[in-house]
């Protein structure tokens, strides 16, 4: 299997639809805090972002039993938040009924 290797290329780099030009005031964790990177041909502006500028990025790509290990975690965590999430979902429904069935009923018509 490969090792990691160096990604080098063109980017977009634009500002988050959560932030704000008092995001990019700060130190320079503060401003990749606050920026997300596209493709450099990415028009994002319809979407709610703020272009910045261009610019060039480099980063390690992880190997691919990195990347499937890393997705697998991202599974996991998705099958357990959509779990949570149903559980949830179903306990309110259950309450609905609950509350439901515990009307008496007195017969008469409202």
């Amino acid at each position: 299997m490969a090792d990691a290797r160096t990604i080098t290329g063109n980017v977009s780099i634009w500002l988050s639809k959560t932030s704000g030009p008092q995001d990019v005031a700060g130190d320079d964790q503060s401003v990749t805090d606050a920026i997300v990177v596209f493709g450099p041909d990415s028009d994002m502006s319809g979407y709610g972002y703020t272009r910045l500028s261009e610019g060039t990025l480099t980063f390690a790509l992880p190997t691919v039993r990195d990347m499937v290990d890393s997705k697998a975690e991202s599974l996991r965590a998705e099958i357990t938040k959509t779990r949570a999430d149903a559980e949830m979902k179903v306990n309110q429904l259950q309450a609905a009924l609950q509350k439901l069935l515990a009307i008496e009923f007195d017969g008469s018509e409202a």
